[in-house]
C-alpha cells in the first residue's frame, strides 16, 4: 500500500535518491574512518594482515571521498528539500524521545524522594 501510494503520488523517486543519498553520505564516512584509522587506532591498523601504507591509504580514500561527493552533488542539490523535511522530523522525534525520558527520570526521582 505505501509503495503503491508512493507511486501513485509520484514521490517515490524521491524516497528512491534520498536512499542512495544515505548510502553515499555512509560511504563517505567510512572513508573518513579509514583514514584516521592507521593514526587513531595504530594498534588494529598494524593487527591487519593486508596492510597499506599511510600515504596509499590517505590518497586512495581522498580519491573515493571525492568521488562520492562528485556523484552525491546533483541528487543533493535535486531532493534538498525533502531531506531537510527528513532530518527535521528526524531530529523531532530524537527531541521528542529526550524530553519524555528526561521527564520520566525526574518523576522517578521525586517518587524515590
Amino acid at each position: 500500500m505505501v509503495i503503491l501510494a508512493l507511486i501513485l503520488t509520484k514521490t517515490l523517486n524521491y524516497i528512491l535518491v534520498v536512499t542512495l543519498q544515505s548510502i553515499f553520505i555512509l560511504y563517505i564516512v567510512h572513508g573518513i574512518a579509514l583514514i584516521a584509522l592507521p593514526f587513531v587506532n595504530k594498534k588494529f591498523y598494524e593487527s591487519a594482515i593486508f596492510r597499506k601504507g599511510k600515504f596509499l591509504v590517505l590518497g586512495s580514500r581522498l580519491f573515493f571521498i571525492c568521488c562520492m561527493i562528485a556523484l552525491s552533488y546533483k541528487m543533493i542539490i535535486q531532493t534538498w528539500q525533502l531531506i531537510l523535511i527528513c532530518v527535521a522530523v528526524g531530529t523531532g522525534i530524537f527531541l521528542y524521545r529526550k524530553v519524555r525520558d528526561f521527564k520520566s527520570e525526574v518523576l522517578s526521582e521525586a517518587e524515590k524522594l
